[in-house]
């Protein structure tokens, strides 16, 4: 299942909708505004709670987890966390100190590392979108700036793209995430064995996809069998001690000899404890030269194929890496 929708001009707006789009397809009700008796999700929610269900995680019911939207419109951001459901305490998520963080010279701001969220290195002081200082838009406003929405739900997780319509060849003013457990290449359905959900996502972008920055994608683990705590961020990009690169965001080639396109997939990642070679089928990624936006792309896998909805570059003048995501 897949929803796209255009011209969100208010960000409380835009989280009221995706919050109804996961209640439809396999997520429950458990907070707005935190009210847990809340019956529905009213136009003056800004704060939402959604718990993975059976019909978009066959295992939540042993391994419980839960997304959680936060819209401020006027100070131009959303806030996401992913996270098992017992790590919250009323609904929100805990903090901690960030790990081996300095305050840039005059930042009295307060960052913490606030669990599951889905910011560079799930800093409190950093969102999945702001306007100017993630997106560097020139204004709050969002009249001047509307904003689309890309949302795709399987039986074993979702994928997110939000973009600001007018500044594709920007490489810099868009935000998506992953969120699923991964699948077994072979079939696309779940391993026998254990298979973590695993968060990947990008939220600021320097539009310049000839230059590595370890920061630019990030990952965590949402929820592992016995460990109900979201893991903090490391790089997706690069590798670390204990840390495989899942993919390449920089400019690429992806023709082959015949002329055919290479369409690649996140896999082989790890957890603290273990590797798993599975693949994240959720989101794809190609050379932005090689597709356009918003074409339909199948891909051919062993039991057949798959189309997949090209969305945004992260270079300028549209180049680098462009994401696709699942249309069914």
């Amino acid at each position: 299942m897949y929803a796209y929708q255009q011209n969100f001009t208010n960000l409380e707006t835009m989280i009221q909708f995706l919050g109804t789009q996961l209640l439809a397809h396999g997520f429950v009700l458990a907070a707005v505004n935190g009210n847990s008796a809340a019956a529905n999700i009213s136009g003056a929610a800004t704060d939402i709670v959604v718990n993975a269900a059976s019909g978009v995680d066959s295992r939540s019911s042993t391994e419980p987890w839960s997304i959680k939207l936060r819209a401020n419109d006027a100070e131009g951001w959303v806030a996401i966390n992913i996270l098992p459901t017992s790590q919250m305490s009323n609904f929100d998520p805990p903090q901690s100190d960030l790990p081996n963080y300095t305050p840039a010279k005059g930042d009295t701001t307060e960052h913490k590392l606030e669990a599951g969220r889905v910011s560079v290195n799930s800093d409190s002081a950093r969102y999945f979108i702001h306007r100017t200082n993630g997106w560097n838009l020139t204004s709050l406003d969002g009249s001047g700036n509307p904003i689309s929405v890309y949302l795709a739900i399987s039986d074993h997780g979702i994928s997110l793209c939000c973009w600001a319509e007018d500044q594709l060849d920007s490489g810099r003013c868009s935000s998506w995430l992953v969120a699923q457990r991964g699948v077994q290449q072979s079939n696309l359905q779940l391993p026998s064995y254990k298979s973590p959900v695993i968060c990947i996502f990008q939220t600021e972008s320097s539009g310049d996809a000839s230059t590595l920055t370890p920061e630019s994608i990030q990952r965590f683990i949402v929820i592992e069998d016995d460990i109900s705590a979201a893991t903090a961020p490391v790089s997706a990009v690069i590798a670390q001690p204990d840390v495989f690169p899942i993919l390449n965001p920089l400019q690429q080639v992806t023709f082959t000899p015949d002329n055919n396109v290479i369409v690649l997939f996140p896999q082989l990642y790890n957890t603290s404890r273990h590797i798993y070679f599975l693949v994240l089928d959720m989101m794809a990624y190609t050379s932005a030269d090689a597709v356009s936006m918003s074409s339909t792309v199948p891909v051919a896998f062993s039991i057949g194929t798959k189309n997949y909805f090209a969305l945004t570059a992260n270079g300028d003048l549209n180049t680098g890496m462009r994401i696709l995501l699942p249309m069914s």
